[in-house]
């Protein structure tokens, strides 16, 4: 089962965290939320944001500067799916299901692709905003799931103490998680505005270095 062996049930509210989804609810529901939404943004921000916006308002600047934003990117990136798979990891050993949390995987997946290919060489329109939705969105529930977390107490039955994972270990692992995901939040933000100069190595400055080049060869 998706999640088992829990004792709030498989409700959607539970009378444990104070009126707070239940932690079934958040793992087969929440969690991976934000994939679903971004997937879907993608498609909607495609045809909602008109080609003409496509490369504004993004500053130019040395390439080796966005290479260090890129390399702490997919280190963030890292990170969460690290904090995950721990999570999931401890969640199997004491055998209380594991929800949908690996679809957290395939959502870190889509927006690492749509920031390394910008929006796969610009075929994909308004992708910043579905990736900065989905960053945004997976702290915010993970801030909730942590609350409802802390309710169980660091003592007594609920506590877990005498398993591979305790509930005070989780909400660690958690607010682990809610550091990161506001990192990528606000460096999802920075890279929104920041691009390589023209002839540098980016898509954008190659392809006008090429059209060039042709017009030159077209000259008598």
């Amino acid at each position: 089962m998706l999640c088992m062996n829990r004792p709030e049930g498989l409700s959607s509210t539970s009378s444990i965290s104070s009126g707070l989804p239940t932690q079934c609810y958040f793992d087969t529901v929440l969690v991976p939320l934000p994939t679903w939404i971004l997937l879907v943004a993608l498609v909607v921000c495609h045809f909602i944001f008109p080609a003409s916006l496509a490369g504004r308002s993004r500053a130019t600047t040395k390439r080796w500067v966005r290479i260090v934003l890129l390399t702490l990117y997919y280190f963030f990136i890292g990170v969460i799916i690290l904090m995950e798979s721990v999570e999931v990891s401890r969640l199997v050993q004491i055998d209380i299901g594991v929800g949908l949390i690996p679809f957290v995987y395939a959502g870190c997946l889509v927006a690492g692709v749509m920031q390394a290919t910008e929006g796969v060489r610009g075929r994909i329109r308004g992708w910043q905003v579905a990736n900065l939705l989905f960053w945004v969105l997976s702290l915010c529930i993970t801030a909730v799931k942590v609350t409802a977390v802390n309710k169980f107490g660091s003592d007594g039955p609920l506590a877990r103490n005498d398993t591979a994972y305790p509930i005070i270990h989780q909400a660690n692992d958690l607010n682990i998680l809610i550091a990161f995901y506001a990192l990528l939040t606000g460096l999802e933000v920075v890279l929104l505005f920041v691009r390589p100069v023209s002839g540098e190595g980016s898509f954008d400055g190659g392809r006008s270095e090429a059209h060039e080049l042709l017009k030159r060869q077209d000259l008598p």
